[in-house]
């Protein structure tokens, strides 16, 4: 989970976007307003569900390499145990797929 400074560095400036675009929207008047404004609104929203998604990938590489961090630790205790250093099998293809 993102630490209150980093939400701040992104979820304020994109606040300030849609309040903008906001402003822009109520005041109304000529035609390029309404355009900014929208424009500003939806810069804002598309800002914002990166930083969603930028988030969730963090966390989800985060918990990947603690779970990889563990599994080694685990593999070195399984040989720490055994006296015999664990070595992995080369993978070795079948050629007999379906042969009857």
């Amino acid at each position: 989970m993102p630490s209150r400074r980093q939400v701040a560095r992104v979820g304020l400036p994109l606040v300030a976007l849609a309040a903008a675009g906001a402003i822009l929207l109520a005041v109304g008047g000529p035609v390029w307003t309404t355009v900014a404004g929208m424009t500003l609104v939806g810069l804002a929203g598309v800002g914002a569900v990166s930083a969603a998604f930028y988030a969730v990938g963090v966390s989800e590489d985060r918990e990947r390499s603690a779970e990889e961090r563990a599994r080694e630790r685990a593999s070195r205790r399984r040989a720490a145990n055994t006296g015999r250093r664990l070595v992995p099998r080369p993978f070795t293809r079948r050629r007999d797929h379906g042969s009857e």
